[in-house]
């Protein structure tokens, strides 16, 4: 577990999709969070994706990026 929340998250769709990160130099909040995407050259997007927890991090359910229902992803969080 983490103290005082990630400040790197990156996220992955398995079969297919965007590796999108977070950072607490862009800013991770309770609100709309900038994030990169690594495997395209988008400029940074702010969406309500992610939150953080005094322990982690959470993802926010209904979006097609990091968190579509069946979908299996990876992820990788630095405290």
């Amino acid at each position: 577990g983490f103290t005082g929340g990630a400040r790197f998250v990156l996220v992955k769709r398995v079969l297919s999709g965007s590796w999108a990160f977070w950072d607490t130099l862009r800013g991770i909040n309770s609100g709309n969070e900038p994030y990169l995407r690594l495997d395209v050259n988008n400029a940074e997007v702010s969406k309500n994706y992610i939150d953080p927890l005094n322990a982690g991090f959470t993802i926010k359910s209904g979006n097609n990026l990091v968190n579509s229902s069946g979908d299996e992803y990876i992820f990788l969080a630095i405290a």
